[in-house]
């Protein structure tokens, strides 16, 4: 007997696993791409709609027919997947850095500016 593929959407739940109860739109959101890879080569039955494949970076080359499994392809994708994250990761904390210097100039700037109710309450003694 052939069992019955379940083409999933961004709405679909898997309703097993670890995440059984939430979407594969949640799970994206919270990066569990590789979880979502994962129950792809492994399970025999359960496919993605084109939308999905795309986000979680599945490409032609690396899809395998439904129903079937093939859990070494899993390893293939995820080590494609590594590299794409690692140079994202790469460009965020470079971001990040830059940020953090224009934050620091800006707070050394605001801090050097004397306010002229701070100097009134100085005079006055309130401070």
């Amino acid at each position: 007997m052939i069992p019955n593929k379940r083409t999933l959407t961004l709405k679909s739940k898997f309703g097993f696993g670890e995440h059984f109860d939430k979407t594969i739109e949640h799970l994206i959101n919270l990066n569990k791409k590789y979880y979502i890879a994962w129950v792809y080569y492994n399970n025999d039955i359960i496919d993605y709609n084109q939308e999905i494949k795309d986000l979680i970076g599945l490409t032609k080359e690396h899809e395998i027919s439904k129903p079937g499994r093939n859990p070494e392809y899993y390893d293939n994708h995820k080590n494609l997947f590594y590299e794409k994250h690692n140079d994202v990761t790469k460009n965020i904390s470079e971001i990040s850095m830059e940020k953090q210097k224009v934050f620091r100039k800006a707070a050394v700037k605001n801090a050097s500016r004397v306010n002229k109710l701070d100097l009134a309450r100085k005079n006055q003694g309130k401070i």
